[in-house]
């Protein structure tokens, strides 16, 4: 069996493309790939439902926390499906399963918890421990006004309970006071061999560089907070887990949710956990650590791509600086998205760059111009007349294993690249041989050729591009599956792209919505 998750998509905002370039989308491809290789596979997910800026979006439209986080669930796993992400189940980390999971885990780790008091921002007004979040100062290292307690978003810097000059709590407008409240520690300190071993055996070379600062300092882990949002501690009343505590824990909530026999089927599984760069270390070091002190199963393979900038500036909710998901699926077909998406984003740490240019010049001199034309071009030819049974050449055989060595080692734009080489491959003998010159007879090896390798190539890439694929493989009689076409039914002739043209206008004015 195959678990493939997703990194829980934050249940406080909207999807935008930048999470669907990291995550989302190559998950599902991965995960569609892998179904029509015949492997077992399952696809988690779910909405992140805890933490102060949840508890903060909440206050601000006046409702409580469980309505935010159930309002984005519905939203978010809507906009997936319209994207043609499946999962096996979209769950939430506020659920029954995921409380009595997280519990389990707290219990199975005691013997790697401590207590400890903490200095934390009081608020004497609210009579309460207030979040980072709550409060506002000037940064003591550059002098930036109105910055949150935990860093400074002029400078960079991280900051800790005592560095804001003239700190206030940003409900009451007062000065917190400086209190000790008793938390609980992982002790992280203690994994460290065993992280490294780990990490020198899953990690690529840059994603093991970029840990090894932490590797080489591993602190002990702050696993509460003071909140009342959140799944509480047991015998520490008015703490809750730190949302980067049970939110991992998610994965295996969400597939109890699912599984009678979930513990089984997680402990027999190859683990593909798909994330975003900026989670690294909290699924290299914080999660795994927890899994091994659990005797869980550890992650297989942790797949890791970078950020998304838009036009060549990085993503701002604050700036309006940020194309969502929904307002890019209301204009733009839901394939193109997906093949432009694949087509920038390698595996790794190197950041890609949205251009409406580029996005334009892809869907229409690429996928149309090539992977349309073949289409139009060799139904036209054949008609449904009689054909000839065909093979596999050398050619098509060797870019199908290059094809499964890449989906393997979840080198998406690779596969994809292959992929699009045979439909080349396939253009090219259309172009050279020019059947529509002979008569049927004479033809027909030609076209049986070509016709055959055109449902095959619509099959590899079926994972990128599924709406318009699963059509034409229905409609012509082929299984999704990775098998070379047996024969081939008439289903009539289509035309399977439309040319991108005043859409772009369109979206550029959906920038920030």
């Amino acid at each position: 069996m195959n678990i493939i998750t997703a990194a829980l998509i934050y249940a406080n905002g909207p999807i935008h493309l930048g999470h669907i370039k990291s995550t989302y989308l190559p998950a599902d491809i991965f995960y569609k790939y892998l179904k029509m290789k015949g492997e077992q596979a399952i696809f988690i997910c779910a909405t992140d439902d805890h933490g102060t800026p949840i508890v903060i979006e909440a206050e601000k439209r006046g409702i409580a926390p469980i309505e935010l986080v159930r309002y984005y669930h519905n939203k978010d796993l809507e906009e997936f499906k319209r994207l043609g992400i499946e999962f096996d189940i979209f769950h939430w980390t506020s659920s029954q399963e995921n409380r009595f999971t997280t519990l389990e885990f707290y219990q199975a780790l005691r013997q790697y918890i401590y207590q400890k008091k903490v200095t934390q921002y009081y608020c004497e007004e609210l009579n309460k421990f207030m979040p980072d979040r709550y409060i506002k100062g000037k940064c003591k290292y550059c002098n930036a006004q109105d910055q949150y307690a935990d860093q400074c978003e002029n400078c960079g810097k991280t900051l800790h309970v005592g560095d804001l000059i003239d700190p206030y709590c940003t409900i009451t407008n007062t000065r917190p006071k400086l209190r000790d409240s008793d938390h609980l520690f992982f002790k992280l300190s203690y994994f460290a061999n065993f992280l490294r071993e780990y990490n020198i055996k899953i990690a690529d070379i840059e994603i093991y560089n970029y840990l090894k600062g932490w590797l080489d300092d591993l602190q002990d882990w702050d696993i509460v907070r003071d909140l009342d949002w959140g799944i509480p501690v047991p015998d520490l009343p008015g703490k809750v887990f730190y949302v980067w505590f049970d939110a991992p824990i998610g994965y295996i909530g969400s597939l109890r949710a699912l599984r009678r026999d979930w513990r089984e089927v997680w402990n027999n599984s190859k683990i593909y956990h798909f994330i975003g760069k900026d989670i690294i270390y909290h699924h290299y070091l914080f999660w795994p650590a927890m899994l091994y002190g659990a005797n869980m199963n550890l992650p297989y393979k942790i797949p890791v791509r970078g950020y998304l900038t838009l036009e060549g500036k990085k993503f701002s909710k604050s700036r309006g600086w940020f194309l969502s998901l929904e307002a890019t699926l209301n204009h733009i077909n839901p394939d193109y998205i997906r093949y432009y998406m694949t087509t920038i984003s390698p595996s790794g740490l190197i950041d890609s760059d949205f251009s409406f240019n580029d996005f334009k010049n892809k869907i229409n001199n690429d996928l149309i111009a090539n992977y349309g034309n073949l289409i139009t071009r060799i139904l036209k030819l054949w008609n449904g007349r009689d054909l000839e049974k065909t093979d596999m050449d050398q050619d098509e055989i060797n870019a199908y294993n290059r094809y499964i060595e890449y989906m393997d080692n979840v080198k998406l734009k690779e596969g994809l690249e292959v992929a699009m080489g045979l439909v080349g491959y396939y253009n090219k003998i259309l172009t050279e041989k020019e059947p529509w010159k002979l008569d049927y007879n004479h033809a027909k090896p030609i076209i049986s050729k070509v016709l055959f390798g055109t449902m095959f190539v619509t099959k590899l890439l079926y994972p990128f591009i599924p709406f318009t694929t699963s059509n034409i493989l229905k409609l012509y009689g082929q299984d999704i599956d990775l098998r070379y076409p047996n024969k081939i039914v008439f289903g009539g002739s289509i035309i399977p792209f439309k040319k991108l043209e005043n859409e772009i206008d369109i979206l550029k004015q959906s920038i920030g919505t």
